[in-house]
């Protein structure tokens, strides 16, 4: 069997074509946004769980980091007293 070549579409033909792939593969993204929104909706809702976890976290570090310096500070006032006391 011999395949022949099938003759070149026209002008008019090739645009139909090309706005019927367009809006085919405009609906098939929109099809694909849809199917994935609500993973990406959970995905952004569980991103900003994670921040505000990271963010109580660096405030609690914060604050112990105050708290370490401030029992450091009375050790060192205390050592400075103990040690007036033995000279």
């Amino acid at each position: 069997m011999t395949m022949t070549k099938p003759d070149p579409l026209t002008a008019e033909q090739m645009e139909r074509l090309k706005a019927l792939v367009s809006s085919n593969w405009q609906a098939e993204e929109i099809h694909f946004v849809q199917d994935a929104l609500p993973a990406l909706l959970a995905a952004v809702e569980e991103r900003d769980e994670l921040d505000k976890l990271h963010d109580d976290a660096g405030r609690q570090i914060h604050e112990a980091n105050i708290e370490i310096d401030r029992l450091q500070a009375r050790v060192d006032r205390l050592e400075g007293v103990a040690g007036s006391d033995s000279g």
